[in-house]
């Protein structure tokens, strides 16, 4: 598997205040689903200040876009599959600039982009923002999925044209479990209705 780079210049990769990872995977359930509907934040965030490189590890630009209601501006990148088939997806999100292309083949460092906070910024009251209002935020949301060349039945189309079957789908399988969980809670209820 892909050895991983640091995605900001001079970032300390230790969780806030010693660092400057400031959310963490799977962070802020109750935040995240009343604001986005999803079972917490996907994946890391890193705090630098406004237009600081973002850099790539290495592998093929798939996606270049800009969504005002999620990442903003946004790059995807694939690394190159290993042995086994195995890969990763990188997502770098809340960018100010974008200065690559899909298609485009990046090496380990090499600067992709900056720092900034387009797109849909959750902020709220988190210290490390100084309550400031959404979209004053800036950071990087960097996500990372693994791939796999074979079939495991969930697969994602970018913009690029191209496809990539992925293996961890967590927000899928806590979706499921989340469903598990709410019929076994309505059978509970039908239980106790019945013992009346």
């Amino acid at each position: 598997m892909t050895n991983l780079q640091n995605p900001v210049m001079g970032a300390k990769l230790f969780k806030w205040p010693k660092g400057t990872i400031t959310q963490l995977f799977g962070a802020n359930v109750v935040l995240y689903q009343k604001a986005i509907g999803t079972n917490g934040h996907n994946g890391i965030d890193i705090v630098a200040a406004e237009g600081t490189p973002i850099l790539a590890s290495q592998g093929t630009i798939c996606e270049v876009k800009n969504t005002p209601e999620g990442y903003g501006k946004h790059i995807r990148i694939l690394t190159e599959p290993d042995i086994y088939g195995d890969y990763l997806e990188l997502t770098f999100g809340h960018l100010r600039d974008i200065i690559v292309n899909i298609g485009d083949k990046v090496i380990d460092g090499q600067m992709i982009g900056g720092m900034g906070n387009t797109g849909f910024v959750i902020s709220g009251s988190t210290q490390y923002w100084g309550n400031a209002p959404a979209g004053r935020g800036v950071h990087l949301h960097w996500g990372a999925r693994e791939c796999n060349l074979k079939n495991t039945g969930w697969q994602t189309q970018y913009s690029s044209g191209k496809t990539a079957y992925i293996k961890n789908d967590l927000q899928k399988q806590v979706n499921r479990l989340t469903q598990i969980v709410e019929l076994y809670k309505r059978v509970l209820n039908l239980l106790n209705l019945l013992k009346k």
